[in-house]
């Protein structure tokens, strides 16, 4: 097999492994042969690894991809495995356990040998307890190297025993990482190291006891290393001397007590991430809020395959999908576009005429549900020759009302995405200057209400989740930041949660603003954080 052939097998062999899962009541055989097939392409994958790059960006970014392509594809066949019980699904857990691991160690065993630059031992590991108790944690850490190449050209200085420089005034603002770091986190270290008094670090998560403490009768969260901005402006990654006690955090990951438990204020709380990850749970949300308010949101019209209990029938299962798309079809769509229904940054999105290739947008909408559900929506198509649409960053500003704080188009989809600014985005739709200030208003319009209405939703179904964190200050119900992607003339695509995306985007875009998209954050942040802080009192941990 070719180079180029090798993944598209590697990945339909996934794909048959899960069906395995999902519709096989005697699975043995057939899953253990495509387990062992899946480790094989894996292997020969990982021999096509970039090598000596000059280009050091170059290196990691192959590296990166190719470990990244390969873990989201044994990451289907866990999640299957979670909804499989007995034998099947204990053995494809650990069949992709080891897998991973053996990914893992290959791909340090390549930077070692071929990196321009080899990463410290402290680079894989500093912060990081209990190695290989979450696959995850693994390809993190290879995703944070390749972030600091991307981000600043170079790897952190790696110090031990690092002393946190603290006043009284100073709070400590984190944004959670499993074991590496995202590449807008430095762009909020940045946007932080303006403010005053405010400490901003990439903690790690890890299962130990050491991340949390007792102070009075209160739980909080510590950091015992991260990666921080001295005083000269250097990213250094750090064991500290005394653990930093977080009163702001941004969780990305998160293990132990919840957030809302122990009373420390969140950028966004559980129920909000369950909102923006789930897309089906989003478009609920813009729906209910359009209709109970009676405001003008322009929705895609969409469908849903949620995914089925397993074992299942493969012959209902894929009825339930010819039928989402019929639905779709009868109600005028000449085109469908089919995704995951959680979040996935663009992957395994595909396009379908109708009616032509509607069996083909029923089977890979069933081979999405098996994963985490379907979302079929409508296409809209936005003009100019291309597939353009609008990431809008809206912020809770400290009185509490939602304002936009960035703005950029995106040309493409997954990996090819191309990040284009606003006007120049507006150049290649050849809209002229009243045109293109309309479009960008409707555009802010749409991605406020958009803010309110998941603000609005998760008020409705908060449950046991308090008001508000320990200070009285911020809503657990109300984040202080979300992304709003929409398409055509303001239609709302999907609601983003994550705390840090496209931050990196919209510095790198408009350089003479960098900062602009989450200063806003960290400001209500710092007023959040200064609340808790008081209300603990004087912490002794």
């Amino acid at each position: 097999m070719t180079p180029e052939e090798i993944t598209p097998a590697f990945e339909k062999q996934i794909r048959t492994a899960v069906r395995d899962l999902a519709f096989e009541p005697c699975w043995e055989e057939k899953l253990r042969s495509g387990v062992e097939k899946s480790m094989g392409f894996q292997d020969l994958i990982l021999n096509e690894l970039p090598r000596r790059c000059r280009d050091e960006e170059e290196f990691w970014a192959g590296l990166r991809q190719h470990a990244d392509a390969l873990w989201r594809q044994w990451h289907k066949l866990c999640r299957a495995a979670e909804h499989r019980s007995g034998a099947a699904g204990l053995f494809a857990r650990r069949a992709m356990q080891k897998a991973c691991e053996r990914l893992y160690h290959r791909i340090v065993e390549h930077i070692t040998e071929y990196a321009p630059r080899t990463p410290e031992k402290a680079h894989f590991r500093l912060g990081i307890e209990h190695a290989g108790a979450d696959c995850s944690e693994l390809l993190d850490r290879i995703e944070g190297l390749y972030e600091s190449i991307k981000r600043q050209g170079a790897l952190p200085e790696i110090k031990y025993d690092f002393e946190v420089p603290e006043r009284k005034t100073n709070v400590n603002f984190a944004v959670i990482y499993g074991g590496g770091w995202n590449v807008s986190a430095y762009s909020i270290l940045d946007a932080a190291a303006k403010i005053e008094g405010l400490n901003a670090l990439v903690a790690f998560d890890h299962p130990g006891r050491s991340l949390f403490a007792q102070s009075g009768r209160h739980t909080v969260r510590l950091a015992s290393s991260g990666l921080i901005r001295d005083s000269a402006g250097k990213y250094i990654l750090a064991s500290f001397r005394k653990p930093l006690l977080l009163h702001f955090v941004c969780p990305h990951r998160w293990s132990g007590p919840a957030p809302h438990d122990i009373g420390v204020p969140v950028l966004r709380s559980e129920l909000i991430a369950r909102l923006t990850n789930y897309k089906y749970l989003t478009t609920e949300a813009l729906r209910s809020f359009r209709d109970e308010q009676d405001i003008g949101l322009n929705l895609i019209d969409e469908g849903f395959l949620p995914r089925p209990d397993f074992p299942c029938d493969p012959e209902r299962v894929g009825r339930e999908a010819e039928l989402a798309v019929g639905k779709l079809a009868a109600r005028g769509a000449r085109e469908v576009v089919v995704k995951p229904a959680r979040g996935e940054q663009s992957r395994e999105v595909k396009i379908f005429s109708l009616p032509g290739e509607k069996s083909a947008a029923a089977r890979h909408a069933v081979d999405l549900a098996l994963d985490y559900g379907a979302l079929l929506q409508e296409r809209v198509r936005p003009g100019c020759g291309a597939d353009y649409n609008w990431r809008v960053f809206v912020a809770a500003s400290a009185a509490g009302e939602p304002e936009v704080t960035g703005r950029f188009a995106r040309i493409g989809l997954g990996e090819d995405m191309e990040m284009v600014a606003e006007q120049d985005m507006l150049r290649r739709a050849g809209m002229g200057r009243r045109e293109g200030e309309n479009l960008l208003k409707r555009l802010n319009e749409a991605s406020l209400h958009a803010f309110r209405a998941i603000s609005y939703y998760a008020k409705k179904h908060r449950g046991d989740l308090p008001r508000a964190p320990l200070g009285n200050v911020g809503d657990y119900a109300t984040p202080y930041f979300l992304g709003i992607d929409l398409i055509g003339d303001a239609r709302i695509m999907e609601v983003n949660g994550d705390e840090v995306a496209g931050m990196w985007t919209d510095d790198r875009l408009y350089p003479d603003t960098r900062g602009r998209s989450f200063s806003p954050v960290l400001r209500s942040a710092m007023e959040a954080a200064g609340a808790y802080k008081r209300a603990l009192g004087h912490p002794a941990y």
